[in-house]
């Protein structure tokens, strides 16, 4: 099951809803994954004017899950290595 969806409505408007409901939005590897996939998916859009990023319920974003971080501390690396926080800044339409 993905855990992004993605909606076009014919004005252009596109919404990105991360709904990982087993996570609770936080950054596990298929959120990561469908959120990396959703933003290709949009970027080579041309129908596409404007993105709004959304999660559901009350949940949008988590950070990053226990596995996640444990990993990071472990082998020294980064959560900024992953490229989840430039996805929304590098898209060519808005984002809001």
């Amino acid at each position: 099951m993905k855990v992004v969806d993605i909606s076009q409505d014919k004005s252009g408007v596109a919404c990105i809803t991360m709904q990982d409901r087993i996570s609770k939005n936080a950054f596990s590897t298929e959120l990561i994954k469908d959120l990396t996939e959703a933003f290709i998916s949009v970027s080579e859009d041309t129908k596409c004017k404007v993105v709004v990023l959304t999660g559901y319920d009350t949940y949008f974003a988590s950070g990053g899950t226990q596995d996640t971080l444990l990993e990071l501390h472990e082998t020294n690396a980064s959560f900024s290595d992953i490229n989840i926080y430039s996805l929304a800044l590098n898209c060519p339409v808005p984002v809001i």
